[in-house]
């Protein structure tokens, strides 16, 4: 697979160490726009002396869906301390890495805080509980996935910026430190096999075929259908 890009991401290097098909070409083209789709605002929570910002987002990687969660913490106001980001595919990471960030549930305390459900349900189903009395938590993954085959696209990023969300068609996967789920090697596979074998389908190529074709492929020629003169 040969790619063409304005920006380089951490898989290119696989293309230039092992060669490409020539046959494929990958035009990389990022773009962002907005998305009608809803996902939560960010949060901020304060321990001790650190601020903890938390976004959500969605990663879309050939026909799968990886939620995510953006942690940034810091110090307010001491331009000394460096910010530390990360972004985290799964409940078990989020508490690794940042065990402050995620409440203890209790029987009273409201969903739209950062309790230990309710980032699980987002992980899961890439939904959030609104209220303590909201019930219905249908699993919006599948919604999402049809942006695959209705944008004929390989990857994407949806997630909240600046409390708008963003629709990034092909983002630079290394921001969202992609290279925790797939490797460089395994990212550039998925992505040529994706786009060669499931963004092209056959029944969907328009393909007009010749009178004279159509004759030979029932096993006709240009005899059959001739009467034989009366003598």
């Amino acid at each position: 697979m040969r790619i063409i890009s304005k920006h380089s991401d951490y898989y290119d290097g696989v293309m230039r160490s092992t060669g490409f098909d020539k046959s494929l070409t990958f035009v990389r083209d990022c773009s962002e726009e907005d998305y009608s789709f809803k996902i939560p605002d960010f949060s901020t929570k304060v321990v001790g002396k650190f601020e903890y910002r938390i976004h959500f987002g969605i990663v879309g990687f050939c026909g799968e869906i990886y939620p995510f969660v953006g942690v940034t913490k810091r110090i307010p106001h001491d331009l000394r301390y460096t910010p530390e980001e990360d972004i985290c595919y799964s409940l078990d990471e989020l508490v690794e890495r940042f065990p402050k960030v995620v409440s203890k549930d209790t029987r009273y305390r409201f969903s739209t805080d950062l309790s230990h459900n309710n980032f699980k349900n987002w992980f899961s189903k890439c939904v959030l509980r609104r209220s303590y009395f909201d019930r219905t938590l249908e699993d919006k993954k599948p919604e999402i996935q049809k942006i695959f085959e209705k944008d004929k696209i390989a990857y994407f990023v949806v997630e909240c910026v600046l409390r708008d969300v963003k629709y990034i068609k092909y983002p630079i996967l290394n921001k969202y430190s992609f290279g925790r789920i797939y490797s460089a090697y395994e990212a550039f596979q998925k992505i040529e096999m994706y786009l060669s074998n499931e963004l092209v389908k056959p029944d969907e190529i328009n393909v007009v075929i010749d009178n004279d074709d159509k004759i030979q492929a029932h096993g006709f020629n240009e005899f059959s259908f001739r009467k034989e003169k009366e003598s």
